[in-house]
């Protein structure tokens, strides 16, 4: 009995199996998952083309009246259509100018020496890309780099020195003083008053140049003298003097504060031909503010030396006061005599002046005092 019932459980169990088997034959196969898309790569976008780069070292200073090169290194240069370097003068005046290659990376651009005639000069670097776009590189038109120009430039100096005279290079004019002397001892007695004297009227013509020679002259004049009289009587025997002279001058101003002249005096009197020479030297500004020695000595006239202080400090009036040694207007006459003056301009116009002269006149052994007075016109133009 026992062995019936294992062998009917082993066989129910083998049936089981089987059926299941059948069932999963007859069953239809699931379909297999899709398979996932491959990686899709970034759109590759390309790096931002670099800008243009220009590299330079300031310019701070330079010397007046030279080209002044301009130079910098250019990368990327092929995407510029054009670099420009802007100019711009002390006097406000402009120019543009392109650079040039000079090398792989090096372009150069100058400034004329035009530019440079003044104390100072600006500029700035400029560039415009092949898109039209306009890229300041240095500076700007607006607001430049200002270059020091050391030291004083001639032509800068002729601006200078033109500018003190108004602009005006010549200048024509005429004058004249009137010197005579207080009664003094001659020969035990006491000359008249006022009886020795001159005067001496005299015209001249100035050209400026303004380089290194800073003017040249030319005048012409003349001179007649009494001698001293004691009661109406002439104290001393000969013919009065006079003189008709021409004379040249040349003035060089060597230094901004120092300059030089010579002069040469031909004349003739009632004795003949008369030959005189001079030299003057002059500290400080020619034009304005300045000490002048002036020595000349003309034949048969006699010597000068002339010690004279300018001054242009208040506007429209220059002064100046001097003090002048001479034996003028006869060698004849012992003893040098002293003159003190003191000038007075007036600028009536631009360029006109009237000038007067005033002071005193005394010879050795003077007794009274002398007088002196001058009156000059002159005009520039």
């Amino acid at each position: 009995m026992t062995t019936r019932c294992f062998a009917l459980g082993a066989l129910a169990a083998a049936l089981l199996v089987a059926g299941a088997a059948g069932a999963q034959e007859a069953a239809p196969a699931a379909p297999a998952a899709p398979a996932a898309p491959p990686p899709v790569a970034p759109p590759t976008v390309p790096p931002p083309a670099e800008e243009p780069r220009v590299l330079h070292v300031p310019v701070d200073s330079a010397p007046p009246d030279q080209p002044l090169a301009i130079t910098v290194e250019v990368s990327e240069a092929g995407r510029l259509a054009q670099l420009t370097l802007h100019i711009q003068s002390a006097a406000g005046e402009a120019l543009s100018t392109p650079f040039e290659r000079q090398g792989p990376i090096t372009y150069v651009a100058t400034i004329p020496a035009a530019f440079t005639a003044a104390t100072r000069v600006a500029y700035a670097i400029e560039s415009t890309d092949r898109a039209g776009q306009v890229r300041a590189h240095f500076a700007s038109a607006a607001a430049p780099h200002w270059v020091d120009l050391h030291g004083r430039g001639r032509s800068a100096q002729q601006r200078a020195q033109l500018a003190r005279y108004g602009g005006r290079r010549n200048q024509a004019g005429v004058d004249a003083e009137l010197v005579a002397f207080g009664g003094r001892e001659e020969q035990g007695q006491v000359t008249d008053d006022y009886s020795d004297a001159w005067i001496d009227v005299h015209a001249q013509y100035i050209y400026r140049p303004l380089t290194i020679v800073h003017d040249i002259r030319f005048g012409a004049g003349f001179m007649r003298a009494s001698l001293p009289e004691v009661d109406g009587v002439q104290a001393v025997s000969g013919r009065s003097p006079g003189l008709n002279y021409g004379e040249a001058e040349v003035n060089l101003e060597l230094l901004d504060w120092f300059s030089v002249g010579g002069r040469l005096v031909l004349g003739a009197n009632e004795e003949g031909f008369v030959v005189g020479a001079g030299g003057i030297f002059r500290l400080g500004d020619i034009a304005g503010n300045h000490l002048a020695v002036d020595l000349e000595t003309i034949g048969d006239v006699g010597g000068r030396r002339d010690i004279r202080f300018h001054w242009t400090t208040v506007p429209r009036f220059p002064m100046a006061l001097g003090v002048t040694f001479t034996d003028w207007p006869d060698e004849r006459l012992a003893g040098q005599s002293t003159l003190l003056s003191y000038d007075l301009g007036v600028e009536l116009t631009a360029g006109t002046r009237l000038a007067l002269r005033v002071g005193a006149a005394n010879r050795p052994q003077s007794v009274r005092a002398g007088l002196l007075g001058g009156l000059g016109f002159s005009h520039a133009f």
